[in-house]
């Protein structure tokens, strides 16, 4: 019993372990959705997307390399795989050359507290280097720690410098992505459960997470798909 107590102490030491962001309630981030997939019978946390228009969500293209039948978006909900309300997917609209996708619902949501379209940066707006930016999602990436649960979290980011950036991911990066890390570190390890997460800037929505490295220690910047290049492309997506 004694060595029970103490493994269950140190799973919540653990768990609690080098914390990144803070929870979030979905109230102060309404814009931010989950997509779920379709294993057998069971639906399960995947990726995070954001809402665009009542019709609309976006998200990351690797997030929708599956059948439309096999994904489906919950809005409304701080809670990973549980309340608001979920809508299945109609199409998927994916970008030829980026990591992004519109993905059009077959029903509309209701606009409220909870659920609410996210601005988007203007065409050709990009951010410049050592900004202040967030990154929301479910997993380790805002979260922090050895383990997640089951809530919204959010961190705080800065950009970094695209070329730099270039040279830690060879071959990986274009002038179309945004690179980003924690504020004072070279960068900050990438989970893969928040692929599709939304980076804000002065809250508009300028990234969408894509891909880095799951342990470096932060050394590493993640990167995301700038919006900016891609407005235009997104505004005639979604209608």
């Amino acid at each position: 019993m004694e060595s029970l107590t103490w493994f269950v102490l140190l799973l919540a030491g653990l768990t609690c372990t080098h914390a990144v962001g803070t929870r979030e309630t979905i109230q102060n981030l309404p814009s931010i959705c989950q997509v779920e997939f379709r294993f057998v019978l069971i639906w399960t946390h995947d990726c995070a997307c954001s809402v665009l228009t009542t019709g609309h969500i976006i998200s990351a293209w690797s997030c929708f390399q599956a059948s439309p039948s096999d994904r489906r978006i919950r809005l409304g909900t701080a809670t990973s795989g549980w309340g608001g309300i979920t809508r299945e997917v109609r199409s998927i609209i994916n970008h030829p050359l980026a990591d992004l996708t519109v993905v059009r619902l077959t029903n509309l949501v209701l606009l409220g507290p909870t659920i609410q379209n996210v601005p988007i940066v203007p065409q050709d707006h990009s951010v410049p280097q050592n900004e202040p930016l967030s990154i929301a999602g479910w997993g380790s990436t805002a979260q922090g720690g050895l383990f997640t649960n089951s809530y919204l979290y959010r961190a705080w980011l800065e950009s970094k410098n695209i070329t730099l950036c270039m040279n830690q991911h060879p071959g990986r990066v274009t002038l179309e992505n945004l690179c980003v890390g924690l504020i004072g570190s070279a960068g900050r390890d990438f989970d893969s459960d928040d692929a599709g997460a939304p980076i804000l800037y002065r809250g508009a929505l300028a990234g969408l997470a894509s891909f880095g490295a799951a342990s470096s220690n932060n050394n590493l910047p993640i990167v995301a798909t700038a919006i900016a290049p891609y407005t235009n492309w997104i505004v005639g997506a979604a209608v």
